[in-house]
């Protein structure tokens, strides 16, 4: 039971530096992500989600609850999403 616990914690992290990852290769910053005032617009995730890894990456997080569309219609990191890139990248992520 632990392994799977682990394994389902750990999806989401895998998925989150890959977004991450693709996001800085589009010359974007993750607090983008961060900050619920900015978020990703639609032209960039539709950049980065070409592709059927980026796409289901992107399916994977939304449906983790890691991140969401904001008011705005900006995809942005939820609460949850927030704390698992703190716990991941360290302070300087969620400011």
């Amino acid at each position: 039971m632990g392994a799977i616990a682990q394994h389902i914690d750990t999806d989401p992290r895998i998925d989150l530096a890959r977004f991450a990852n693709a996001l800085y290769r589009l010359g974007g910053v993750l607090e983008m992500l961060t900050d619920m005032h900015f978020g990703l617009d639609a032209n960039t995730v539709g950049a980065m989600t070409q592709d059927s890894q980026g796409s289901a990456r992107l399916r994977r997080l939304l449906n983790s609850g890691t991140v969401a569309y904001s008011p705005k219609g900006r995809l942005i990191l939820s609460q949850e999403g927030r704390e698992l890139a703190f716990d991941m990248f360290g302070v300087g992520a969620c400011d």
